[in-house]
């Protein structure tokens, strides 16, 4: 009698359960001293992008970069898909926070699309990353979350 074997639905990059593993495998390493981490490598990775553009970004070449081989970038993200969407989350995080005071939600929707803008415009290699799908990184989640508050604030529903 043979096994049926089980649909185990493929771990998407950037999907909620693809970050929850992220954080509980990152939550278990120690770090080494002097030793890669995920916020050196999106760093390094963010600045060959900036610098030269998407196709610029190659594993190899970030190693190189790094001063490391490329096989120990692959102890922080498997593959370079993972690591585009580390960078946009990253990029995401330099979004600032809504400053006190602002009056209506008109001026908070506008200050919150030039701070965006402000971003991107910094980081343009990483418009082309952003999906359609809605982004479950952290600092996708904390800029949503503060987003939702101010309108609450300001007399919207949550429907």
């Amino acid at each position: 009698m043979s096994a049926t074997p089980i649909n185990v639905p493929a771990l998407v990059p950037g999907s909620a359960r693809w970050w929850q593993l992220r954080y509980q495998r990152d939550a278990r390493r120690r770090p080494r001293a002097e030793g890669l981490t995920i916020d050196r490598i999106t760093a390094a990775a963010l600045a060959i992008l900036d610098e030269e553009g998407l196709e610029a970004l190659t594993m190899r070449r970030l190693a190189d970069d790094l001063g490391a081989a490329a096989a120990s970038l692959y102890r922080h993200v498997a593959n370079r898909d993972e690591l585009l969407i580390e960078i946009v989350d990253h990029v995401l995080g330099e979004v600032g926070e809504l400053p006190p005071g602002i009056g209506t939600w008109q001026d908070g929707a506008q200050w919150l699309a030039h701070e965006l803008w402000r971003v991107l415009r910094r980081h343009p290699a990483v418009v082309r990353l952003v999906p359609g799908d809605p982004l479950l990184g952290p600092n996708a989640m904390r800029g949503r979350e503060v987003s939702l508050r101010f309108l609450l604030a300001h007399g919207f529903t949550e429907e």
